[in-house]
């Protein structure tokens, strides 16, 4: 496993942390939205924290292949909050990990 990677992918659940609360049992390869349900709003608040962070540009991640939008997390709030299945499918967003989100971070670093 690539050290860098590694560090980065760390460092990335502690700014997380920064946004949202994160359970202690996650590790790099927590999945953002299928193990944390990740989305909304909170999506694009880490989006600029890791711009900020990392110096890089993030504009062009199409967040929509890996997290569901603020309104799908809004309609889907109270049936979680009341311990009902929700609509939202973890399979229907490609999965993305804190060490899959720190290879691109790490990329992109390199493209400039």
């Amino acid at each position: 496993m690539d050290k860098l990677v590694e560090q980065t992918a760390l460092e990335l659940i502690q700014l997380l942390g920064e946004y949202k609360r994160v359970p202690a049992r996650t590790n790099q390869f927590t999945e953002l939205y299928a193990d944390l349900r990740l989305g909304g709003d909170d999506v694009g608040e880490f989006l600029s924290g890791i711009e900020k962070k990392f110096s890089i540009n993030m504009q062009d991640f199409d967040i929509s292949k890996y997290f569901p939008d603020e309104s799908a997390m809004i309609m889907d709030w109270p049936l979680k909050l009341l311990g009902l299945k929700t609509r939202l499918d973890p399979n229907k967003y490609q999965s993305i990990s804190f060490y899959s989100l720190a290879q691109e971070i790490l990329n992109r670093r390199k493209e400039t």
